[in-house]
């Protein structure tokens, strides 16, 4: 018996027989799309991915990390550590007999993966940078602990500081960016040349005496040089092979050109020389706020090609320019100009002009020289590149100007270097961050740390491609169902989630600066963790922070969502872990694809908590985790944040659009059972609860009791949540069913109702009147209910039948006739009054006018409320559903009341 077959073995008799995790897995397919090998597997790539997993030892396991260890804490690099069996020497770099000599060596490309659904869920992608060899003292066996880590780990090692971002452009040898050559033109005043920043490049010459980093007017760049009257630059370009694209033969080259707001005479910036026919130049006119175009001289000197100025007036505004030279065939040269601005919002002019003739040739760039005829006398010029390519200025893209959003900075930056990354925001119309201020230089993840702080979403190593990943908060905010749903009264935990109740994290005095700007401070003044001393409050926690945002007014912002993250009064959940291969996690279809799909931000839950811990579904957010596995086990350890912490208002939303009061208690003590609360304000001249009935249902927390607040007043409907469906209704003309196709509020289940065929008139009324006595004649109430329907309708309406004390129906009470828009969630309300001789009454909502076939509705929140127990003023009445989150006892007169959710505004 082979050594995994007696693994195999001993899995079958602890789990009862059942498939080990790693095997055929039921559930929605993820993954890259590549089909699985059924086990873990780990490969290596030189040319082509090697498959080494029948040499890893899984005595050992194989161990994964990723994201952030805790709270507050920047993102880690991932790591993977396993053990190969080296007794042939293939895992030894350096042996000329080992089979992968010459394949692997440091940093050599590893990844892991396992199976999910039908595909594969890559667990890691990164570098193995070392290969530690080992053996026994007999030599009988030999292995090497591999220690991988993600693209985090080598970006942080040995890492310069990154220059400006024109020149990290230009100067990484990326393909398809790649500069025959390049001058920064960014020396420093001392310098006698202009270095090259491509390696074989000669230095430029500098002739006369430019003013040697003397315009700083481009935030992307260090100063540049500013040429005046007799000064000059001469730089040799290496010979190279111009790129050939469907048949034409292109060559380019950009620069920045920053033209004094006074202007300068007409002339040449610069002049090129080629191996063709021509002299191309770059060349200036005075007229009309300053114009830039590009035009062609023979060997006498004659201009035989000009595009023209472009429309763009260029004095007083930095600009980037590009020049085209491309050779369509024998006969056809083409010159082309192209302009865009820099320091804000990319506009652009372009000017192209074709030139037929015979005896033309686009030839290869050999020089270039600036301020050929030395009469500038205040320009600036820099960073002039030459690409055996077409000028695309793609460069515009990269500058880090001011105005810059988060993530567009982030991706910009992974791109500059060359580096896979993707950015997860919520497309088309979630924001992508924060405006940041100017790029400047500094260490590459420094500056995309920047983009973290600035905007406050979460960076990650790719699992898919070595590569990093940028999650805008917008995503992270708000979810509204978890992407994991966990039960822990289903065994579905490895282990018993354990609260942390401190103050590791608390952060209640928090100043914000602008870098090279000027601060905001934000301080918590109220609520438990406010800044006074014990036991008014906590006393202060103060902490400050440097962030690089466009605008000094962003501080207040950015110090009042930090402010809301340090003061989240609830436990934290660290740690919460699982066990993929238990019978709780194998048996559900779901909850193994779940749990393997989770990535950095997204929330998890946990439901039904053992009964020493707070009731409440627990909800928190992943920000990393610690996977071990092997062919038959695998033990997530995710790392975790407070969810709540990233609830934010959201104006009219049904959940993060409710604002708390300035504070509430219970007038009155109430039973356990009581659905009517009085509500008193802490303050006589804060607002009260809303007494507008559109504005329900909203929770509340009272004294550790959650409870569904269903209307102002004195509410005389039974179950007008519907949350035990048709219990306490029936259909009317009609089927009615519950349906959550479309829900108005998540959680909550409507009645989908369908009109009978050739009815008139029809719709859901509550089953049982309500009580005698309950309605008074000539008494005003208000009715309301929401209604949805796909196709839209002209008459809908909310009423009552009145009844008298004996039971006897005396007639229905209408109201107007009011239109539903296809697809929309609309609230019906009306002012009712009740007929002589009411007592009891039946709220319903009614369609009208013969519905054609195929119209439906779904009804839900059918109110009646008595007019009269409505006040704004304290105390104040509210209708309640008790004990949402199972919490079951009296509360007494003076207990504190608030949202549940209390709308909090950020940035």
């Amino acid at each position: 018996m082979t050594a995994v077959a007696a693994q195999a073995m001993a899995w079958q008799r602890r789990m009862h027989n059942r498939p080990g995790p790693l095997g055929s897995v039921v559930g929605p397919t993820g993954g890259s799309g590549e089909q699985p090998t059924g086990g873990p597997q780990v490969e290596i790539y030189a040319g082509g991915w090697i498959d080494i997993s029948s040499f890893v030892r899984y005595q050992q396991g194989i161990q994964v990390t990723r994201g952030q260890p805790d709270e507050n804490q920047k993102t880690n690099p991932a790591t993977a550590s396993f053990r190969l069996d080296n007794r042939d020497g293939r895992f030894s770099p350096r042996n000329p007999l080992g089979p992968y000599y010459g394949i692997i060596d440091r940093n050599t490309p590893c990844r892991i993966s396992v199976q999910s659904g039908n595909t594969k869920s890559y667990r890691f992608w990164g570098e193995i940078a070392s290969w530690p060899q080992d053996w026994d003292g007999t030599g009988a066996d030999a292995w090497v602990d591999v220690q991988a880590a993600g693209i985090l780990r080598r970006l942080g090692t040995g890492q310069a500081p990154l220059r400006s971002a024109p020149y990290v452009y230009w100067a990484n040898p990326i393909p398809g960016r790649q500069a025959v050559a390049y001058w920064p033109m960014e020396d420093a005043s001392g310098a006698t040349q202009f270095a090259a920043g491509v390696s074989g490049v000669q230095p430029m010459t500098i002739t006369g005496a430019p003013s040697l980093a003397g315009y700083s007017g481009i935030t992307a760049s260090d100063p540049i040089a500013s040429f005046t009257t007799g000064s000059g630059a001469y730089g040799r370009i290496p010979n190279y092979t111009p790129q050939v694209s469907a048949g034409t033969t292109l060559s380019g080259l950009t620069c920045y050109v920053a033209v004094a707001s006074g202007g300068e005479s007409s002339q040449t910036l610069l002049s090129v020389a080629s191996t063709g026919t021509f002299t191309y130049e770059i060349y200036y006119t005075s007229g009309s706020g300053g114009q830039i175009g590009a035009r062609a001289r023979d060997g006498a000197g004659v201009v035989q090609l000009d595009t023209g100025v472009a429309s763009l007036a260029v004095n007083g505004v930095p600009i980037v320019v590009g020049l085209d030279v491309e050779q369509a065939d024998a006969s056809n040269v083409f010159i082309g100009i192209t302009l865009q601005p820099v320091n804000g919002t990319p506009g652009s002019s372009s000017v192209f002009l074709e030139i037929e003739g015979a005896t033309y040739t686009a030839g290869r760039l050999i020089s270039v020289k600036v301020n050929p005829t030395g009469a500038l006398t205040g320009t600036a010029i820099g960073h002039i590149a030459v690409a055996a390519e077409s000028s695309t200025l793609a460069i515009i893209n990269y500058q880090g100007s001011p105005g810059d959003l988060a993530a567009v900075r982030f991706g910009n930056l992974c791109a500059l270097v060359g580096i896979n990354y993707h950015i997860v925001w919520n497309s088309p119309s979630g924001a992508l961050g924060p405006n940041m201020g100017p790029m400047h230089s500094g260490a590459f993840l420094d500056l995309l740390q920047e983009c973290v702080d600035a905007d406050g979403g979460i960076m990650f190593e790719l699992t898919d491609r070595l590569g990093l990943g940028y999650r805008v908060r917008d995503t992270i905010e708000n979810q509204t169902s978890a992407v994991l749903a966990l039960d822990y009264a289903q065994a579905q935990l490895m282990d018993v989630p354990k609260p942390v109740d401190d103050d590791t994290y608390t952060r209640n005095d928090i100043t914000v600066t602008r870098l090279n700007g000027s601060f905001a401070r934000a301080v918590q003044t109220s609520g438990t963790l406010n800044t006074q001393a014990p036991p008014a409050g906590v006393g202060t926690y103060a902490t400050s922070i440097t962030v690089n945002v466009q605008y000094d007014a962003q501080t207040a912002d950015e110090a009042g969502r930090r402010l809301h993250l340090g003061t989240v009064a609830e436990p934290r959940y660290p740690s919460v872990g699982v066990q993929l291969a238990r019978p709780a996690i194998t048996g559900s279809p779901v909850l193994r694809p779940d749990a393997l799909a989770l990535m950095p931000g997204d929330r998890l839950s946990i439901a039904n908590p053992p009964t020493w811990l707070p009731p409440d579904t627990i909800s928190a957010l992943v920000i990393g985790y610690t996977e071990t596995f092997d062919q038959f086990l695998h033990h997530i350890q995710w790392n975790t944040t407070p969810e709540s912490g990233y609830r934010v208002a959201v104006s009219d939303d049904t959940t993060f659009g409710h604002a708390d009061t300035d504070g509430t208690t219970l007038a009155a003590p109430v039973t356990a059972a009581a659905t009517s609360l009085s509500l008193a304000t802490t303050n006589s001249a804060s607002p009260t609860w809303t007494t507008n009935l559109a504005d329900y249902p909203f929770d509340l927390s009272l004294g550790g009791e959650r409870v569904t607040a269903v209307s102002p007043g004195t509410n005389l409907t039974t179950d007008p949540l519907m949350t035990a469906g048709l219990t306490n209704w029936t259909a009317s003309n009609s089927t009615a069913t519950p349906d959550g196709t479309y829900q108005y509020v998540t959680g909550f289940t409507p009645i989908m109702i369908t009109p009978g065929a050739g009815q008139a008139s029809g719709g859901i009324n509550a089953l049982t009147k309500t009580g005698v006595g309950t309605v008074t004649p000539a008494a005003t109430y208000t009715v309301g209910c929401w209604v949805y329907s796909p196709q839209g309708w002209t008459d809908a309406r909310v009423c009552f039948d009145a009844y008298d004390n004996t039971g006897a129906f005396l007639s229905s009470v209408l109201g107007n006739p009011s239109t539903v828009p296809a697809g929309v969630w609309t609230f019906l309300t009306q002012d009712l009054t009740a007929p002589a001789s009411t007592s009891q009454a039946l709220p319903r909502f009614r369609w009208g006018s013969t519905p054609g076939s195929g119209v439906t509705f779904w009804a839900w929140d059918i109110t009646m409320v008595v007019d009269s127990t409505v006040t704004a003023s304290s105390p104040q009445p509210l209708t309640v559903i008790r004990s949402v989150n199972g919490v079951v006892k009296p509360q007494a007169q003076g207990t504190a009341v608030s949202l549940y959710q209390p709308a909090i505004l950020t940035m």
